[in-house]
């Protein structure tokens, strides 16, 4: 019915908080020049062949899935560690179901600490004012109790049995480049949002997409 009435519609074009949808915008196009330099699945890799036990393996990917969280948004981070888990299916008898239950836990409570953890945080932030230090210790408190208890969860939900993981990765070509001009970029895009500039903080990461090496 709103289409009938053209009030509506300006109303609710005025709700539209664009600078939300800049800095959204803006970091989903820097994580995916980062995911796509292939950095990621390279370092998971890694770190996955040097794991001796289940319980182990859980830490490892539960507090990737808050780091990576914390810094390239929630969704990014799951792209990254769910595939990884999914394919230890083939390599050893682990209990994928509960890694991945592990992981979601673990991507909710990193995002929970970051102004651009998820989208609802970044309206959030926005709308307080409040800076990138402070944001994080308002939500501090909240994110520390969530921690402990994840950390306890996994703890008691993960067995001490052995596994042993040979994952070769010589055949990940990793984008060097495009993974440093990613990261780079960020520093300089969160000072821009920081300062209230986030038009010109998106039209730092579309750069990155018209020049990507």
């Amino acid at each position: 019915m709103g289409f009938f009435h053209p009030t509506a519609w300006a109303g609710a074009v005025h709700r539209i908080h664009l600078p939300t949808l800049e800095v959204l915008g803006g970091l989903m196009l820097l994580t995916q020049g980062i995911e796509q330099s292939r950095i990621l699945p390279k370092l998971g890799r890694h770190l996955l062949d040097r794991v001796h036990s289940e319980r182990s393996l859980a830490r490892w990917l539960t507090w990737a899935s808050i780091i990576l969280s914390t810094f390239l948004t929630n969704d990014i981070a799951l792209f990254v560690v769910v595939p990884l888990t999914l394919a230890l299916r083939q390599l050893a008898p682990v209990s994928w179901r509960r890694l991945i239950i592990f992981e979601a836990l673990g991507v909710n409570v990193g995002s929970l600490l970051s102004p651009i953890g998820n989208p609802q945080n970044i309206y959030l932030w926005q709308l307080s004012h409040l800076s990138f230090p402070g944001f994080i210790e308002m939500m501090a408190p909240w994110g520390l109790v969530l921690l402990a208890g994840l950390a306890l969860l996994v703890e008691l939900g993960s067995s001490r049995r052995p596994i042993v993981l040979h994952l070769e990765d010589h055949t990940i070509t990793v984008l060097r480049g495009l993974f440093w001009i990613s990261l780079g970029l960020y520093l300089p895009f969160l000072g821009l949002v920081e300062t209230g500039h986030s038009t010109w903080a998106l039209a730092l990461a579309l750069g990155l997409g018209i020049f990507r090496p």
